[in-house]
């Protein structure tokens, strides 16, 4: 008897277990979600040869100065041109995201460097580069 209902209460467990974890078929319409708002003053920046230009991955680009001065690389998904919004105050819906830049095998590349140091103490490979970006949905 005993035996029985350590099997039975195994056998719920499974079962409940199995339940929560499913995965229903197809892909499920994820809820749209709003951004997140960011404020602050866009800005046009050169190309320069700094970690901020090499993740803006272009020649140009816009950043969005905050007011605790920290600028976010902006990358443009909406329809709206950044370049009419230059030196404006703005409010931004997006949201932070990492993107990351693997190195190419072109030797004339410059790039940031970020290595791996294996356990001896010598470089493996050259690493992939990884930086945030502000993902630009709607600009007011």
């Amino acid at each position: 008897m005993r035996n029985f209902r350590f099997l039975l209460v195994m056998a719920c467990l499974l079962l409940l277990a199995t339940t929560a974890y499913a995965q229903p078929k197809g892909k499920p319409n994820p809820p749209k979600k709003k951004g997140t708002m960011f404020q602050g003053t866009i800005k046009e920046k050169p190309w320069t040869k700094s970690s901020q230009s090499y993740c803006a991955q272009g020649s140009e680009y816009f950043v969005l100065v905050q007011s605790n001065g920290e600028e976010l690389v902006i990358q443009n998904n909406s329809t709206q041109k950044l370049s009419d919004f230059a030196d404006k105050q703005v409010t931004i819906e997006g949201k932070i995201e990492t993107k990351t830049i693997k190195p190419s095998n072109n030797p004339m590349e410059q790039r940031p460097v970020n290595s791996m140091i294996g356990p001896d103490g010598k470089e493996i490979k050259e690493a992939d580069f990884t930086c945030t970006v502000l993902v630009v949905t709607k600009i007011k």
